[in-house]
């Protein structure tokens, strides 16, 4: 009689094969997300989260030290010869989503001034991500060389902007840079979003959990970028040390809240933005031809109630978005920023309304002369 044959062998096979499978994609879903390609930049310009979280502490050491020393030993490598730009946010205001700025433009690594922008570097405020975006675009639209950006972040956007999207337009509407991201300490949405801002900046995607591998990425970030060697050049002479500014004055008092905001469009095509405030403080306004072109408003001895949205996309031809923030250190005061759209002419009167303690900007869009 014929034994039936054993089917063990073939249920031992199948157990090896899922394993393999299982593995297989263990495997795939640990390797980081980087290219082998290297983009040989002629200006590198790093832009750093110093967002309140960066306060935080990791085994005991802030987040935003780890950075710092991180960026202090990157730099004993660079040569004077590359060029290196420097931008933070949310370095110097609490709940300003305006509060990006270019600390070094892109020029000749000086080692010293470098060093010490990084060191002066705070964790304070808001992480004004999709502003510092816009800021590193305008500070390269004149520059025909290849850009690269190194963002460095320990979240997402914080001022209700999707930033993904933001760099979308901005890369379709010509801007010139490639966007590499390193995420510390970042997991689930937050995650998502820069993972989303990598691929949308035709970058690399780098995650760091701690020091060793913050300046590990760090290193192959700046390598992927083309800057690669060990340049222990002696610095440039060193810049005679500024002098300190004067001590703050005391602060103003507060004397005018703006409790609402609002956007209006008229049949005719006006655009009008208009304050509502508990006092009748006249703004300074004033425009700003930049990539993405601003009205500007100021408003001294003023503050804005919690009510009132930091970040508002109204979609107008002209105005797109209303941005609130704080500006100045000495005599602080709100600045209300409005984004208009590139490539448009716009004639811009502003005036107290007939209704009481409401301040109006009105935008029109300018006729072209016949010739």
């Amino acid at each position: 009689m014929l034994k039936k044959r054993s089917r063990k062998p073939h249920h031992f096979l199948s157990i090896s094969l899922k394993i393999s499978i299982m593995l297989g994609i263990f495997l795939i879903l640990s390797v980081p997300i980087v290219s082998d390609s290297i983009c040989q930049a002629e200006n590198l310009i790093f832009i750093l989260d110093a967002s309140g979280s960066m306060a935080s502490e990791i085994k005991g050491k802030p987040k935003i030290e780890i950075m710092k020393n991180a960026f202090g030993e990157l730099a004993k490598n660079f040569s004077p010869a590359y060029k290196v730009g420097l931008i933070a946010y949310g370095h110097r205001y609490k709940g300003d989503c305006n509060d990006a700025e270019e600390l070094i433009p892109a020029a000749p690594f000086d080692r010293k001034n470098f060093t010490d922008k990084i060191q002066s570097i705070k964790a304070v405020g808001m992480s004004a991500l999709s502003f510092s975006l816009q800021k590193a675009a305008e500070s390269i639209r004149d520059k025909k060389e290849k850009n690269i950006l190194i963002l460095l972040a320990d979240g997402q956007d914080a001022c209700n902007i999707d930033a993904c999207a933001l760099l979308r337009e901005m890369k379709a509407g010509g801007a010139r840079f490639i966007l590499h991201v390193i995420a510390f300490d970042v997991s689930g949405d937050a995650e998502k979003s820069l993972v989303c801002l990598a691929g949308a900046g035709g970058g690399t995607y780098f995650s760091a959990k701690n020091a060793g591998e913050l300046q590990t990425v760090l290193k192959k970030a700046v390598e992927l970028s083309g800057f690669k060697g060990d340049y222990r050049q002696a610095a440039p002479p060193v810049k005679p040390e500024e002098t300190p500014p004067p001590p703050r004055s005391a602060e103003k008092k507060i004397i005018n809240e703006i409790s609402e905001i609002k956007f209006e469009r008229s049949p005719e095509g006006q655009e009008k933005v208009i304050f509502i405030q508990s006092g009748a403080v006249q703004p300074k306004i004033f425009s700003l031809a930049e990539a993405i072109p601003k009205a500007v408003c100021d408003f001294s001895n003023t503050r804005i109630s919690r009510s009132v949205s930091h970040n508002m996309k109204v979609g107008g031809k002209l105005i797109q978005r209303i941005r609130v923030g704080v500006h100045g250190e000495k005599e602080p005061k709100v600045r209300i920023v409005l984004d208009i759209a590139p490539n448009l002419k716009y004639e811009m009167k502003h005036f107290f309304s007939e209704q009481k303690n409401r301040y109006v900007v009105v935008l029109t869009e300018a006729q072209l002369s016949e010739p």
